[in-house]
């Protein structure tokens, strides 16, 4: 008896964010490793270069009053619980929401590659802010930047490369 060792039957078929068909094989989860979300993702996405897969939404997550009311189901892919979004912020924004709570910083760390820094990653915990009283909440983000070092000179000529896009992991 022959054994079939044709690829695996196609589950999955999406449209991105662009109109774009998304085919994509049984199992398949995204679930990058840091390095790869710098690299990648949003380091690509920033110098508006082809990504490895269009299903990552761009959404402005500080304009939520609560991550409750992100648009999750926007992001299909990934392991439970976890979803993955760009998004910009303003240097001058301190992680506020307009219902008095928050996103509160936890930890800072680099993301390395080969003994290279080429990003950074930032945890934050978001919180809903009482008189008196802080309550917190379960959700976290981790927030990955990219490290301006790893940009070419010729791709530094735009002076808003350093600012532009932000990735969250929810």
């Amino acid at each position: 008896m022959e054994e079939d060792y044709s690829s695996p039957p196609l589950s999955k078929v999406n449209v991105d964010q662009n109109g774009k068909q998304l085919i994509l094989p049984s199992g398949y989860i995204f679930s990058p490793l840091d390095s790869e979300v710098v690299v990648h993702y949003l380091k690509k996405k920033i110098l508006n270069q082809e990504l490895p897969a269009h299903i990552i939404a761009t959404i402005d997550v500080y304009s939520y009053d609560s991550p409750n009311q992100l648009p999750l189901s926007e992001f299909k892919y990934g392991l439970p619980n976890e979803w993955y979004f760009f998004t910009t912020r303003s240097p001058h924004n301190l992680f506020l929401t307009g219902n008095g709570g928050g996103w509160n910083e936890l930890a800072d760390e680099t993301v390395v590659d080969n003994d290279q820094v080429i990003g950074y990653k930032r945890r934050l915990a978001f919180y809903f802010a009482e008189p008196l009283q802080e309550m917190k909440t379960d959700w976290f983000i981790h927030e990955y930047r990219v490290n301006p070092a790893i940009f070419s000179p010729d791709e530094l000529l735009d002076d808003t490369i350093k600012e532009k896009v932000i990735l969250f992991r929810l």
